[in-house]
């Protein structure tokens, strides 16, 4: 059988001026990639050997194409009504650029689980079961400083400070991290990217049970906590609490420092250093069980919103003005990490039934989730948006494996992400240029994604 098409797309260097064009219901995406060439080719707009280095991908009931057309509305079925578009006088089959594939650039051993990691422009940023952070620079993963003994216990979470007015009025070669631990505390840290010396400027404590996650905006932190809570904090260095001691070490314990286990007493003598304290400026109570991940909400939310997940199996949206649960919607599952998107005001979240869920959260209270992903064959640790584009998001999970997801292909990712030896535990995109995963085969991978 066969079907009148309408190739369209959005980019118009590439149209083929709505060409309409019979098809095979067997016709597949290699198929109309050559059928999409050709077309080029015949409006002299390319050259075949320009050509032949570009891919595209197609979409049909407005998700991926990566079977035949005719398998593609049967996996689909669920979701697309193939007599229904099979029926239409002219089928539109939308043609998109494709993701090339990542290319892994380095595995960065570490003494024990790689728990945690992020990046900015310039830096990337982990943290380990032996207690430890590690800043890298970002080009050439140089180790620029370990810091021995960041926390008493291993340290679950880092997070960059994004510049603001406060910080952007400083000196530029300061940059600021948040790091929390089992250990029950948050600690704001200010790097120096010149002389590769860490200060730590205030330890945050009120949770009585081990802090699992932590997101920033502007002069605000949220964390959320084993003992159920989020609390929110400033990290203005404008207002300080009493001193707190802190151990820590600075770039001139060098690489003995990289050479850290778990196993190591936290007694060692190291350099002693003195943080300010602060007390929360909100303690938001409504879950019933451990906070497992939190984010800011902006958009149309105006960051006046913060999303939080937990292994109650719920995601809660907290009005952070008055201290309110103003939205909670449920899983099936307890969910252990979250991200959001602000364009398109959507959360996806990871799942301890291998699946990777899409919530449109302008829909009702309590509402399902839009869309499930499944690739995953054991629980799904950790989701990451990606930067350059609203379209696509990593998972990483206790099969081993990283894993590229466009929102539009639920049922298949669009590339698995091989290496770990163990299960991944945190997962990053926020340098649209590398995704980043921490496992517990004590390695951080760097994936170029650009």
């Amino acid at each position: 059988m066969s079907f009148q098409a309408k190739l369209t797309t959005k980019l118009t260097e590439f149209s083929v001026d709505d060409a309409i064009v019979e098809m095979r219901n067997q016709v597949d995406p290699e198929e109309l990639n050559q059928l999409v060439r050709s077309l080029l080719e015949k409006l002299d707009k390319y050259d075949e050997q320009k050509l032949a280095q570009r891919n595209f991908d197609f979409l049909i009931g407005g998700r991926l194409l990566r079977l035949n057309v005719e398998e593609h509305l049967k996996l689909y079925s669920d979701e697309i009504d193939a007599n229904e578009i099979l029926n239409e006088k002219l089928v539109e089959v939308e043609y998109i650029l494709s993701l090339e594939p990542p290319k892994p650039l380095e595995a960065v051993q570490h003494d024990d689980w790689v728990s945690c990691v992020d990046a900015n422009d310039s830096y990337i940023i982990s943290g380990s079961y032996d207690n430890s952070i590690r800043i890298f620079s970002i080009n050439d993963r140089k180790n620029l400083i370990t810091i021995k003994e960041a926390h008493e216990k291993p340290v679950t979470k880092v997070k960059f400070v994004a510049q603001t007015k406060q910080t952007k009025a400083k000196k530029s070669n300061d940059v600021y991290f948040i790091s929390c631990g089992h250990d029950e505390v948050s600690i704001l840290r200010k790097f120096n990217t010149k002389t590769l010396k860490v200060e730590p400027i205030f330890t945050y404590k009120g949770h009585n049970r081990s802090v699992n996650c932590v997101d920033i905006f502007d002069d605000l932190a949220v964390t959320g906590s084993f003992d159920k809570t989020l609390r929110l904090w400033s990290i203005s260095e404008d207002d300080q609490d009493e001193g707190i001691e802190e151990n820590g070490v600075d770039a001139a314990a060098g690489e003995a420092a990289t050479r850290r286990t778990k196993k190591r007493k936290t007694s060692e003598k190291s350099a002693t250093k003195k943080t300010s304290g602060k007390s929360a400026i909100m303690t938001l109570t409504g879950h019933h069980e451990s906070v497992t991940g939190v984010r800011w909400l902006g958009g149309c939310n105006g960051y006046n919103s913060v999303a939080s997940c937990s292994m109650d199996r719920s995601i809660c949206v907290w009005d952070v003005e008055v201290g309110e649960c103003k939205r909670r919607v449920n899983s099936s599952k307890p969910i252990l990490g979250i991200d959001y998107c602000d364009e398109r005001n959507l959360i996806i979240s990871a799942s301890c039934d291998r699946f990777v869920r899409l919530w449109d959260m302008r829909a009702a209270d309590n509402s399902s989730a839009k869309t499930a992903y499944t690739s995953h064959t054991a629980w799904v640790s950790s989701v990451a948006f990606g930067r350059a584009s609203t379209n696509h998001f990593i998972s990483g999970g206790y099969d081993n494996v990283v894993k590229l997801w466009d929102i539009r292909s639920s049922k298949a990712c669009l590339y698995d992400l091989i290496g770990h030896h163990d299960k991944v535990l945190d997962v990053n995109w926020s340098n649209p240029a590398f995704a980043l995963s921490g496992s517990a085969d004590s390695t951080l991978k760097i994936f170029a994604t650009k």
